[in-house]
């Protein structure tokens, strides 16, 4: 099994089940915080992706209704790595969710309580003021007001309890702290590392060196606690934040942030985006800036969005055209974004006709890299980041051994789930490989956008692979993950980059294993989506690639220069026959490395 087919049996989701008042979601942030894992309620999820609490879903579109969004919720959750998570009482009663839990090799515990303990806990309330936005509501409109009602319910429940559940606990008469320690006692999750807020001790790193009018990015861990504190953030007489994010991303991370900046004095609204590219529309663009002139967003507010590269790419358009143009900053969450989307500040949507088709640049007075986000990732994204590490450290004049090296090291530890003990100077490039690897490339980044702001000339480099990458997910209806089709396009870009002479010997086969690597990070099952396809239908959508010139696509090519070093440079003039044909030889090694993993 490849390192990207599935996590380490360590790092896989808590599931915790079982019926309403049973105690999951309290015994669940306990238990997250013993084992320095991230919290995620289902039905915070469910209510930010659909912009209501649950009880209003229920009361107003039917249970039926509810239902649906909460089976899409719990997909989406189980692909995260190294969380607990909390569900509602009726989400196993689905045999299609039972194997949606199975399939991702979650560890599912029962968490058991008789009929008389529910509604005897039923009748506390909890404070849920630190929510991003409100969760479950008040009450509980499926929980039946009897004893013998209730027994009748849980009886009938039973069943899906037992079939999900890979580990039962009774939580009679016990308190949520005794059932979360036994719980990590049992599935044997090792203790946590507590972060800190900026200010009481955790260190993190600053890179400059961008252009004039991008702020700092701070990378470091525990960041999320003290944001306001950070290097870059935009106080002075600063009151409101426009926080937008991803549901997931708002549903780990969004009541920490938003309790930080409460705390700082500042009132803060919250938006929640459709998850991934579906936010990088038009219709979702126009929305968002109805939404902050109905918020009274001002001129001087700041618009902060938390989440991937979507995220960052939807907000930050947003913010430089809302009142021509408000002040935003980026909470990256996923590794990609870490050291290239949140960073150098470009924005755009996505048309009919091709990715980023419509966008401005609008450079962040502020980026926070917390790398803590990074241990909620699933192999895919780790993958997808790490790919756009190496090519960041390679086109930033990193040696090719070098930039494997940081790039695949990153890579090891996050699949691993390794994370600086306590007190550690996490944020330190060289005492965390994650912290050396992520501010060597945002260095590299910022480095090359200073001195071509505008992507008319140096920036263009950083698209190495993007041109052959960018039609493969085309090519593929986008069923090809963006991270291996760029390691693809990279491969292509070498194989090029000797057909033109440009590229040779030991740095060629540098070039090539690198990006052969990176290919391999992903599962076989991708591989293949890919290597399907053929290379005049790939090449037939790069017609549509906006990195032109003329009439004549640009390609980022490569030449060695000595040392195992190499150098990026954009080509133009290149024929249909050479793009074919490096794309021909390119794909043909791609289905030769799926048929070696079979």
């Amino acid at each position: 099994m490849a390192a990207g087919d599935r996590w380490e049996r360590a790092r896989a989701p808590v599931v915790l089940v079982g019926f309403m008042a049973a105690g999951k979601t309290t015994a669940g942030r306990i238990l997250a915080s013993l084992t320095g894992r991230e919290f995620l309620d289902l039905d915070d999820l469910i209510a930010l992706g659909s912009g209501r609490p649950v009880p209003d879903i229920i009361r107003t579109s039917g249970e039926a209704r509810f239902r649906g969004l909460e089976a899409r919720a719990l997909a989406a959750a189980c692909r995260t790595s190294g969380t607990v998570i909390a569900t509602g009482g009726g989400a196993v009663m689905a045999a299609a969710n039972r194997r949606t839990l199975a399939r991702a090799g979650c560890r599912v515990v029962w968490l058991k309580v008789s009929p008389a303990e529910v509604l005897r806990r039923a009748g506390r309330t909890s404070d849920r003021s630190d929510a991003p936005t409100p969760g479950h509501g008040a009450g509980r409109p499926l929980l039946p007001p009897t004893v013998e009602e209730v027994g009748r319910l849980l009886a009938a429940r039973e069943e899906g309890y037992r079939d999900a559940a890979t580990l039962e606990v009774s939580t009679e008469g016990r308190s949520a702290e005794a059932v979360a320690r036994e719980l990590a006692v049992l599935l044997e999750l090792p203790g946590g590392r507590s972060a800190v807020a900026p200010g009481h001790g955790t260190e993190f790193a600053r890179v400059d060196g961008g252009p004039p009018d991008h702020g700092p990015v701070v990378v470091g861990r525990g960041l999320l606690g003290g944001l306001a504190s950070l290097p870059g953030f935009p106080g002075d007489g600063l009151t409101r934040v426009f926080l937008a994010g991803d549901p997931l991303a708002l549903a780990l991370y969004g009541g920490r942030v938003v309790r930080s900046l409460r705390q700082a004095g500042m009132e803060v609204d919250v938006e929640a985006l459709p998850p991934g590219e579906g936010a990088k529309r038009a219709g979702v663009l126009a929305r968002l800036w109805e939404s902050m002139a109905l918020r009274g967003l001002g001129r001087g507010d700041l618009v902060l969005s938390l989440g991937g590269g979507a995220a960052s790419d939807l907000a930050g358009f947003a913010a430089a055209t809302y009142m021509r143009g408000v002040p935003v900053a980026h909470v990256p969450t996923t590794l990609l974004a870490q050291v290239d989307a949140a960073v150098g500040g470009k924005t755009a949507i996505n048309l009919s006709r091709g990715k980023n088709l419509a966008g401005v640049y609008h450079f962040p007075s502020l980026v926070a890299a917390d790398l803590d986000t990074l241990g909620t990732l699933p192999p895919d994204l780790v993958a997808e980041g790490t790919v756009e590490l190496a090519k960041t450290l390679l086109v930033g004049g990193t040696s090719v051994r070098e930039a494997r090296a940081l790039a695949l090291t990153a890579h090891r530890v996050l699949l691993a789930g390794d994370a600086p003990a306590a007190g550690h100077p996490s944020g330190v490039p060289g005492d965390d490989p994650v912290a050396a690897a992520v501010g060597k490339a945002v260095a590299a980044k910022l480095g090359t956008v200073a001195e071509d702001p505008r992507d008319r000339g140096r920036r263009m480099a950083l698209n190495l692979g993007h041109t052959f990458g960018h039609a493969l997910e085309a090519a593929s209806r986008f069923r090809g993950r963006h991270g291996l089709s760029v390691a693809v396009g990279m491969l292509a870009a070498a194989r090029l980059s000797e057909g033109r002479g440009c590229l040779a010997g030991e740095a060629l086969q540098a070039v090539v294993s690198l990006a052969e690597d990176l290919i391999g990070l992903f599962p076989a099952r991708d591989l293949g989506r890919l290597g399907r396809l053929e290379a005049r239908e790939v090449q037939s959508w790069m017609a549509a690639d906006k990195k032109r010139a003329g009439r004549d696509l640009v390609f980022v090519l490569l030449r060695g220069t000595g040392d195992g070093m190499v150098e990026p440079f954009t080509a133009k003039g290149v024929t249909g026959a050479e793009a074919a044909g490096a794309l021909g030889l390119t794909l043909a090694r791609v289905r030769h490395l799926k048929e070696g993993r079979e």
